[in-house]
């Protein structure tokens, strides 16, 4: 019997190396892939060619200023979809690639766009250390664009904080700075934020200004994320309900149409707030438990404090106690954590309220002046009427008219000194609880 050999298996060859100047084409070859992706909306092909092409260059270890354009398109990818993590992996990435290289002008841009992620996040110390350095440093070396980019957030962790007068201040700064270097969008920012907060503090008309000037500089960049947060802002300081929500219903189609998680989060929590001062809480609860949702999803801890409350308050008019204090507990206590005075205040007054209804008056009295001490503290002359005119009412259930009818006479007469003043509660619900509280000495009489 014979046999046959095997034929011998030719060796499999090794992949070829591709040549540095090969590696850096395909990655930018696969950058404008990404580039096209993003600017169609999607943002997880765009994702995944950046990291490709991320891949591709530190492999050939080539191009740092590409790597750190790469880095900073993934990272707004990421904020799109709410994935903050993942966005402030990214720009950490970004900063420490430009303090690598050496070159300030991209530190600078690192660290306050990594103030964003942070804030969102609820890092605010650490957004008030970078901002602050940048600040400085920028000052110094004579960059205008970045230290109008920093008074910018510094002015806004003065709103968070309730320094009211400290953040207009900042805030003119860094308009006044944008507006001599030409910088329409920054412009555009700052005037948002200084409107909205206008309206926060019942100067509406003025706010409803700023936002409209605002809203007409995005429309002309052709920036549609910031349309979208001002036609929301527009909402809010209008004074309008009808208004509130015809202007949010746009806001809420255009961040859709981006796939903004971010904004829609922003938004939906809005409209739930203006379906609520409109009665119709189980709408309410739609919104706001989506703006709950979103915010979780991505680990949005600052956004979270303040979408809980709203939530927890439909929860509350719909007569759903125990889901309510659930929320509104979690709230407080994230509100503490991140020391948030504002949060703090009105989660005092809504637990108070609360406690009310259950029919709690003695503890409700420890609660409510916990609110209307917290807002002595912060300037909200549109609250605290409301924490007044409840705190009346607790006295009242408590037996004590004398201190009632002092309260909440005190609380009537903010809101007409103020004019038109649209806070988070119904200016109506304080002459309500004034008048339960004249009518009481009447049927006593």
């Amino acid at each position: 019997m014979t046999t046959t050999s095997e034929p011998k298996k030719k060796k499999a060859r090794a992949p070829k190396k591709r040549k540095k100047s090969e590696i850096v084409e395909q990655a930018l070859l696969l950058k404008q892939t990404g580039d096209a992706a993003w600017e169609a909306y999607d943002y997880e092909d765009a994702i995944e060619a950046y990291t490709q092409a991320l891949d591709d260059l530190l492999e050939a270890k080539a191009e740092p200023e590409t790597q750190f354009e790469l880095l900073a398109s993934r990272a707004k990818c990421f904020r799109r979809l709410g994935q903050l993590p993942s966005e402030k992996a990214d720009r950490e990435q970004m900063l420490d690639l430009a303090k690598k290289l050496k070159n300030e002008g991209l530190e600078f841009e690192a660290a306050i766009s990594l103030t964003e992620t942070l804030a969102s996040l609820g890092e605010l110390a650490e957004v008030q250390k970078l901002s602050e350095d940048v600040l400085s440093r920028s000052r110094s070396a004579g960059d205008k664009k970045w230290e109008a980019e920093s008074l910018y957030v510094l002015g806004l962790l003065h709103s968070l904080n309730s320094e009211v007068e400290l953040a207009f201040e900042v805030n003119e700064q860094a308009l006044e700075i944008f507006r001599q270097i030409g910088d329409r969008k920054g412009e555009a920012i700052v005037l948002g934020r200084m409107g909205r907060n206008e309206g926060f503090l019942g100067k509406q008309q003025e706010g409803f200004e700023k936002v409209e000037q605002a809203l007409a500089i995005f429309r002309e960049l052709g920036e549609r994320a910031r349309e979208a947060q001002a036609l929301s802002s527009l909402g809010v300081v209008s004074g309008d309900t009808t208004l509130a929500r015809s202007y949010g219903e746009q806001a809420l189609a255009i961040a859709k149409a981006i796939r903004h998680r971010i904004e829609i989060s922003r938004i939906y929590n809005d409209l739930g707030l203006r379906y609520t001062k409109l009665g119709l809480y189980q709408t309410a609860v739609n919104y706001t438990e989506g703006s709950v949702n979103i915010a979780r999803d991505g680990d949005a801890k600052f956004a979270l404090t303040f979408n809980l409350e709203s939530l927890g308050r439909s929860y509350l008019y719909l007569g759903d106690f125990d889901r309510a204090r659930e929320t509104f507990l979690e709230g407080l206590d994230l509100s503490e954590k991140l020391e948030i005075k504002s949060g703090t205040a009105i989660y005092k007054l809504v637990l108070g309220m609360l406690e009310l209804m259950e029919g709690k008056s003695k503890v409700a009295l420890k609660t409510l002046q916990e609110s209307v001490d917290a807002y002595q503290e912060i300037d909200a002359p549109t609250e605290m009427p409301t924490a007044l005119a409840w705190l009346g009412e607790a006295h009242l259930q408590s037996g004590s008219w004398k201190s009632a009818y002092r309260l909440t006479s005190e609380a009537v007469t903010q809101p007409n000194a103020l004019g038109d003043v649209q806070g988070e509660f119904p200016p109506q619900e304080v002459y309500w609880l004034h008048y339960k509280v004249l009518n009481a000495a009447y049927d006593s009489a």
